[in-house]
């Protein structure tokens, strides 16, 4: 699926969720059928900042229906994530990887614990952690091999207090058998405190603290990427560092981190008037990264649209793959799935419940050129 197609895609079936869709509250859909009779629901005009940009987004619209574009051809579902007792109110996903092409394993900023969805929204098993955590806050997952999993922490310290940096600043590794995890899990940080204190920005004392994102593991070349969001590039760019997988998972104390070489610039979400923030990465085996980037207004009541960039192994060019991506939703994490020489792109929204009244939301972009 190209980038122009994949827009018109995106806005008609905006357009045809503003003709269609339930309250955002209404009571969650139980079977396939039931959700694709309710239509898609993710285009909601709270994301969009003027009359203006309002008027210009509808024309766009209108002349994509005026194209006989079918609802067939341009309906890409989106589900709110819910469990046994509706909409998980509290439920802030920040990560994605794919257990099987029917389940997904997500993490959860609010809590310490891990959750299995299947592919429509649906929580099939919260998953227990064997030990109590002090609050990770879990910005980031990455499959490192079948069942063996790296979660990642914020490592952001707003109040510059030590013990934020303890709670937070984590890297572990879970592995999963069947639907229970390992009593290993979660019990060695792996996180490379040092390389991080060597970058200036981390700790109780900093004054420009960094912000862990993402975590993308690939075990064929050897390399770990955390992808940032602060602080912010000099340069308007994305911010990846990267460091040798095994000597991470070996604990090795002396490490430093190498700068991720891209020419990706954070651009300006024309629906918020707010730069792109890099929310997620990445690691497609053998082929290279994917960079989500999201945008939210100032107060984090508004959300615009995502971006999905692509960067082949070995160039320092990012290419635009996917734009436009659920207008009114935070695309905060991304996994892919490879379906022979076909991918899928599963995308986690998280639109903070508690303030927004919106719940958080999954999807699939089936198809995706890689």
């Amino acid at each position: 699926m190209n980038v122009k197609k994949f827009k018109k895609y995106a806005y008609a079936s905006a357009f045809i969720a503003l003709l269609s869709c339930s309250p955002a509250w209404a009571e969650p859909s139980e079977t396939p059928e039931e959700l694709q009779k309710s239509g898609p629901e993710y285009m909601r005009t709270e994301g969009i900042d003027s009359e203006e940009a309002y008027q210009e987004q509808s024309a766009e619209q209108e002349e994509i229906i005026n194209n006989n574009i079918s609802q067939d051809e341009v309906n890409i579902p989106i589900f709110d994530m819910r469990g046994d007792d509706g909409v998980l109110m509290s439920f802030r996903p920040s990560g994605i990887t794919f257990l099987s092409p029917n389940r997904i394993l997500v993490t959860d900023e609010n809590n310490q614990q891990l959750h299995i969805f299947d592919i429509e929204g649906r929580r099939f098993r919260r998953v227990a952690n064997p030990r109590s955590l002090s609050q990770p806050r879990y910005t980031g997952l990455s499959n490192i091999e079948n069942n063996k999993f790296f979660a990642v922490g914020s490592h952001y310290h707003q109040n510059n207090n030590v013990r934020y940096v303890w709670a937070r600043s984590v890297l572990h590794m879970y592995e999963l058998r069947g639907e229970i995890f390992t009593d290993s899990s979660a019990e060695i940080n792996y996180d490379p405190e040092l390389a991080w204190r060597n970058t200036g920005h981390y700790g109780e004392m900093t004054e420009n603290p960094l912000r862990v994102e993402g975590v993308a593991c690939d075990p064929i070349d050897d390399i770990i990427y955390f992808g940032l969001s602060k602080p912010a590039d000099e340069n308007g760019k994305i911010t990846v560092l990267t460091l040798p997988l095994s000597q991470v998972m070996e604990k090795k104390r002396k490490l430093k981190f190498e700068n991720f070489d891209s020419d990706l610039l954070l651009g300006t979400d024309p629906l918020t008037e707010e730069p792109f923030v890099l929310t997620d990465i990445c690691c497609v085996p053998e082929r290279g990264l994917l960079f989500l980037l999201s945008s939210k207004s100032k107060d984090e009541r508004r959300a615009g649209s995502s971006q999905i960039w692509f960067q082949a192994n070995g160039s320092q060019n990012a290419r635009l793959i996917a734009d436009q991506i659920a207008p009114g939703n935070f695309a905060s994490g991304l996994g892919v799935l490879q379906r022979g020489e076909a991918f899928d792109i599963g995308l986690v929204f998280d639109n903070n419940p508690e303030l927004n009244d919106t719940p958080s939301r999954f999807m699939i972009l089936k198809d995706i050129d890689i």
